[in-house]
Formats: structure tokens, C-alpha cells, sequence
């Protein structure tokens, strides 16, 4: 065959590779778009499909936020299943979100959470600074006692400061 009878054919196996990306990238969508929506009223659900799709920023974003929603109605299933998550960011940013939802109903079980399952480093930061700063809201004593426990370091300053401009709680 000549290179002259290859360039249509080419063409069409280019043009047809196209298409089957531009469909491949529509399905995802769609599917990142229902589990968007199901995160709010079925976060279990809306994880088995995340959980199904290619690793990606926003399948990662739809993982934490999902987490998040159970969290708020079940923290510590929420929590078990983000401690399962093999990507350390991933875990990362998700036990942060679990955590930081359980700390407006129970900062006590949201700090030792924070403090016994998650690695250290700037989630688990986030995340105890978080919890600080809903306890502060709620329970000012028990907040400073537990800041009081934290080594020397920033994470200890930026609550301790925190808490010193929080609205005293009950």
C-alpha cells in the first residue's frame, strides 16, 4: 500500500479513537455528576461508585466530601471506611473531613481520633485545629485542657491562639 491510501485510514482510526475518549470522558462525568448528588442523601452509595472510577482530582473530591456527609450521620463507620483508604493524601484529607464533622457533635471521640488513626503531618494539623476550634465553641475548658497535652510546636500555638480569641463557650 501506498502512503497515500494509508492517510484516510489513519484518519478514521484517529477519528474513531477520539470519539471513543470524548464518550469515555462524557460517561465519567455523568457518573461524577450522580455521585455528586447521591453524596448528600446516600453517601454509602455515592463511595461504591466513586470508589469505581478512575483516579482522579475530582473522584478524590467526591471521596472526601461523601465521606464527609456520613460522617455526618455515622462518624465512626465513616471513619472506618476512610482508615481503609490506600492513598495516604487521599486518607489523609478524608479522615481530616470525618473528623472535623464529628468534632460539632463530639470533640472528644473527633480528637482522639485525629490523634490515635491519623499520620502525622498537615491533615492531621488541619484537622486537630479543626476539632480546637469547635470545642472552643462548645466546651472552652475542656478545648484548653486538651491543647494543653500537645507538644510544643505550631500546631500548639495556632490553638492555643485560636482559642484565646474564641467566644468563651458553655
Amino acid at each position: 500500500m501506498n502512503a497515500r491510501r494509508l492517510l484516510p485510514i489513519q484518519h478514521l482510526a484517529q477519528q474513531r479513537e477520539d470519539d471513543q475518549a470524548r464518550q469515555f470522558a462524557e460517561q465519567q462525568k455523568v457518573l461524577e455528576s450522580i455521585a455528586d448528588e447521591a453524596a448528600y442523601e446516600h453517601p454509602v452509595d455515592a463511595l461504591n461508585l466513586v470508589s469505581s472510577l478512575p483516579v482522579s482530582s475530582t473522584r478524590d473530591n467526591l471521596i472526601a466530601a461523601a465521606t464527609a456527609m456520613w460522617a455526618a450521620t455515622a462518624p465512626e463507620d465513616a471513619a472506618g471506611w476512610a482508615k481503609q483508604i490506600p492513598d495516604e493524601m487521599l486518607r489523609g484529607q478524608t479522615m481530616a473531613n470525618v473528623v472535623t464533622i464529628w468534632a460539632v457533635s463530639d470533640p472528644v471521640a473527633a480528637g482522639k481520633l485525629a490523634v490515635n488513626s491519623m499520620n502525622p503531618g498537615p491533615w492531621q494539623d488541619r484537622a486537630v485545629i479543626s476539632i480546637v476550634e469547635q470545642w472552643g465553641r462548645i466546651d472552652m475548658s475542656g478545648a484548653t485542657a486538651w491543647v494543653d497535652q500537645f507538644p510544643e510546636g505550631t500546631v500548639r500555638q495556632t490553638a492555643t491562639a485560636m482559642l484565646a480569641h474564641e467566644p468563651r463557650g458553655h
